[in-house]
């Protein structure tokens, strides 16, 4: 993510573009903005519908949009109190929530692995049938396991994606 500083008239993000705002600059933007997160002063956050930027703004963005390179120059340095000193400030601290939100969530998926693994082992040393279904050999019950684990995570994965029948 970089920081820019809008410089032309009509510059605007659509949809789903990830964005790091003042968190004075929510107020008006609210409405078209989803997952905003808040963190001394500044909220980053994705958008929902075309948001319009003026000359002067500062705003953080993953990506500049096509065709707006022209109307915004990006800050890589700010006098200290300025906007684009507090969205340089924020994006730090950001970027390090983010490293430990992967972490967290390495550690949660690690832990959850495990808690299958012994669930798992569990049930070959309780039912007779089971090992009898697989030769008597853990190691390709548990791939078996984990083979079914991964096509339930695909399934679910792909039911989020598709469209809402109620909403199409």
């Amino acid at each position: 993510m970089n920081i820019h500083l809008v410089t032309g008239p009509g510059f605007h993000v659509g949809p789903g573009a990830l964005v790091l705002l003042l968190e004075e600059q929510l107020a008006d933007r609210r409405h078209g903005l989803e997952d905003i997160r808040i963190a001394e002063g500044a909220a980053l956050a994705k958008t929902t519908r075309l948001q319009n930027f003026i000359a002067g703004e500062v705003l953080g963005l993953a990506e500049l949009p096509i065709g707006m390179a022209g109307l915004a120059e990006p800050v890589t340095k700010a006098a200290e109190g300025t906007p684009g000193a507090l969205l340089l400030a924020a994006l730090d601290r950001f970027a390090g929530l983010a490293r430990k939100e992967q972490r967290d969530a390495a550690r949660a998926a690690k832990a959850a692995d495990e808690a299958d693994e012994r669930r798992w082992t569990d049930e070959w040393n309780s039912v007779e049938l089971v090992r009898r279904h697989h030769k008597a050999d853990l190691s390709a019950f548990l791939a078996a396991k984990r083979e079914e684990r991964a096509r339930m995570a695909e399934e679910a994965t792909r039911e989020a994606a598709a469209p809402d029948p109620q909403t199409v």
